[in-house]
């Protein structure tokens, strides 16, 4: 998705499901392609992934990202709902 628009905000999850990726292997991508988009959140119950998730993106982001260490809070949620 990243290579085919401009992405304002994405939000990662560690477990992708059994069997599947993991969050890690997208922020890998993410890294290697240089591709990126507005603003990222971690939003997941594995603190171990999330950690793995956030250390990686923090020594790699340009400047203009912003990086969130957590879920996106509900004003974020409610402004993408109405469509803002």
């Amino acid at each position: 998705m990243l290579q085919e628009c401009e992405v304002d905000i994405l939000s990662l999850d560690y477990d992708l499901g059994p069997g599947e990726s993991t969050g890690k292997t997208v922020v890998q991508g993410m890294i290697a392609k240089q591709l990126y988009p507005k603003e990222i959140y971690l939003h997941t119950s594995s603190m171990w992934g999330k950690k793995e998730m956030y250390e990686l993106l923090y020594q790699s982001v340009p400047e203009h990202v912003k990086l969130h260490n957590g879920p996106m809070p509900a004003e974020v949620l409610a402004s993408i709902a109405k469509g803002e």
